[in-house]
């Protein structure tokens, strides 16, 4: 059910966004004294699990998936709970919406009127943020999951030493997020694993043998309690 109310007043922490993904491999290392590819994504999802809260900016260039997300950023936490915005291509016009999400219920308020009251199951349908610290199906399991991972080089990312790491990553969390061929069930992607902790701290898709198209930020910290 729909409802008009006021800016709801507790907004644990989250929002939107951010389409997320990971690697794993056989036993390719980048060369020199970089660290295996494989270890690093499998210490990071280690990391990952520790998680109570990521803040997120995403940003997808080109052609936009199912959902028209252009950008979004926020706070997710692993309770569901949390707040950001989004912002959606429609017909080459960026309209955003403010999106928090608390008490059971889902909150938006686009560029004019007051805020609309979705119930969880009405707002998960249109965008759930919070799949990407869901244990079943989150970040953690793309990690564990992904294959032909290669430290490529060290390169700072945000201010945190980092490896960059190419790898094949399932597409089942970021599905509506990007344009994918029909049954595309795997991607290819740049992950940026911190040096010490080791969190996922961003994915880049990549096209055509280089790095480009869609564009990914994930800061990853701990609950702050």
């Amino acid at each position: 059910m729909m409802g008009d109310r006021g800016r709801p007043g507790r907004a644990t922490s989250l929002m939107a966004a951010a389409a997320v993904v990971a690697t794993v491999l056989a036993s390719c290392s980048g060369g020199g004294n970089l660290p295996d590819g494989s270890e690093l994504l499998r210490t990071a999802a280690r990391q990952m699990e520790g998680v109570q809260s990521v803040e997120f900016d995403l940003e997808v260039e080109g052609r936009t998936g199912a959902l028209s997300i252009r950008r979004a950023g926020g706070l997710v936490a692993a309770t569901g709970e949390g707040q950001g915005a989004v912002s959606l291509d429609a017909g080459g016009r960026l309209v955003e919406y403010r999106v928090v999400i608390a008490g059971g219920s889902y909150f938006i308020r686009g560029p004019t009127g007051g805020w609309i009251e979705l119930s969880r199951e009405q707002g998960a349908d249109l965008y759930d943020p919070a799949r990407f610290l869901d244990p079943d199906r989150g970040l953690v399991v793309l990690l564990e999951g992904a294959g032909e991972a290669e430290t490529e080089r060290a390169e700072p990312v945000d201010g945190h030493d980092a490896y960059i790491v190419a790898a094949e990553v399932d597409t089942s969390l970021v599905a509506d997020l990007l344009p994918l061929e029909a049954g595309q069930k795997r991607l290819p992607a740049e992950l940026w694993v911190g040096a010490n902790p080791p969190y996922l701290r961003r994915v880049r898709r990549r096209g055509d043998g280089r790095a480009a198209g869609h564009r990914y930020r994930a800061d990853a910290r701990r609950d702050r309690r």
